[in-house]
């Protein structure tokens, strides 16, 4: 019987541990110019006529995020007191991997997801852009976002 309940609180501890393992999950922060990842700069941005340009720790520009939305035709109450009627947006970037060969396209990513995408496709690596991995990062993120939207109303 004890060998059992041993096996039985074994299994138990093995599994629950599995379940209660966290996805790491970078910590990323826009501050004065960089963007910081787990407290260690990873690139500069900088923000000019409503776009964001991303470049290498060189100052290499690599990126241009332009961040898009539009009314989802759905309401909440807010403002003050809570009684005005406000539009729910729907964010979304549309990036341009300037200096090549890569179409301008849409992603239903912004900020901080933009930036762990690009981190988990390895678009910068040791500071220096990667077409390649820009060119999978397309393919596997792209989204005709604007085209959706008219569907949505």
């Amino acid at each position: 019987m004890a060998k059992y309940i041993l096996s039985f609180l074994l299994i138990f501890a093995l599994t629950s541990s599995t379940f209660n393992m966290e996805v790491k999950k970078d910590k990323v922060r826009f501050k004065k110019g960089t963007i910081l990842v787990n407290k260690a700069p990873w690139c500069k941005y900088e923000r000019t006529g409503g776009k964001y340009f991303y470049s290498t720790l060189d100052g290499t520009q690599y990126l241009s995020v332009n961040g898009l939305s539009y009314g989802t035709g759905e309401y909440y109450k807010g403002g003050k007191g809570g009684k005005e009627n406000i539009e729910k947006k729907r964010v979304y970037s549309e990036l341009h991997f300037m200096s090549t060969e890569i179409v301008k396209f849409e992603v239903d990513l912004v900020h901080k997801r933009l930036v762990r995408a690009l981190i988990n496709e390895g678009v910068i690596e040791n500071g220096v852009f990667n077409l390649e991995k820009a060119k999978k990062f397309k393919t596997k993120y792209e989204d005709n976002i604007s085209e959706k939207r008219f569907l949505t109303k």
